[in-house]
């Protein structure tokens, strides 16, 4: 995939779908419809996302077998590993996350987890948070593209090559893109990374490790997409690696938000391979 389109495993927020309340059920974490994400300091705060009135979609990774990634938002967007529900190279493996199940991923084999989906931003608002302890990618700078949503309008890549993260939204024709420099940051130290991209209509945001890194002034109406993507996307660039814990949001989540569910992490158990 070109660098200007090469984007970060990063929060990115964007005021996404006008959602409907979801349909009344119990999610795979546990959570029902209505649990709200607390993200005052002073509340401890869980360590894995969990679903509210602005999630359009979740994924724990802790289904642990099978073809199917259930997503936990309840709006029924699940992923298949792989494009088609056959067992077949393209697949990620299930693996240890960073704090239950995770997905493994392999470049080699153009490995992704895929769903067709439609989602309406709204607001004109999103934003993409994931967790990801990146090796590598197939791309020239190790570049992974480890979220996509639709053909041209959101998009997150990590790139270990020069431990930078890309994040960009689109309008369905054309990107609003940046390159993040993850500074002190080792994308590719070992440890797993909180990446976070955010867009409030006027401003394109990344965060990494909890942290505000780079923004930029960004005016596009959100293009509707109708496929998500995890761990890379086919003519593009595939994440060597690991993933866990992906929330897609139709707001741009406050960065106070943001650094509470980085600093409950800390306390919390890290799973090994």
């Amino acid at each position: 995939m070109k660098r200007t389109a090469v984007m970060v495993a990063i929060v990115m927020i964007v005021s996404m779908v006008g959602n409907a309340v979801p349909p009344s059920e119990i999610f795979e974490d546990g959570f029902e419809y209505g649990d709200t994400c607390d993200w005052d300091v002073t509340v401890p705060q869980p360590c894995t996302f969990c679903a509210d009135a602005n999630t359009a979609a979740l994924w724990h990774f802790d289904g642990g077998a099978g073809q199917v990634v259930a997503d936990s938002s309840g709006w029924g967007r699940h992923l298949s590993l792989g494009p088609t529900s056959a067992v077949e190279t393209d697949d990620p493996a299930w693996s240890a996350g960073r704090f239950g199940g995770g997905l493994s991923f392999d470049s080699s084999t153009l490995q992704y987890a895929t769903g067709t989906h439609n989602v309406t931003f709204a607001s004109n608002q999103l934003t993409v948070e994931l967790w990801v302890r990146p090796t590598g990618g197939s791309g020239t700078w190790g570049d992974g593209q480890i979220f996509t949503a639709g053909f041209i309008n959101c998009q997150m890549v990590t790139s270990t090559g020069d431990n930078t993260v890309y994040v960009a939204v689109g309008d369905g024709s054309s990107w609003n893109g940046m390159v993040v420099d993850a500074g002190v940051v080792d994308l590719d130290d070992g440890s797993w990374h909180y990446l976070v991209m955010t867009y409030d209509g006027t401003t394109l945001a990344a965060y990494i490790d909890g942290e505000l890194a780079d923004s930029q002034p960004a005016l596009i109406t959100l293009a509707h997409p109708q496929d998500l993507k995890v761990g890379g996307r086919p003519q593009n660039d595939f994440l060597d690696g690991w993933m866990d814990e992906v929330r897609l949001s139709t707001i741009a989540r406050p960065p106070g938000e943001i650094a509470a569910n980085w600093s409950a992490a800390q306390s919390c158990e890290v799973r090994s391979d």
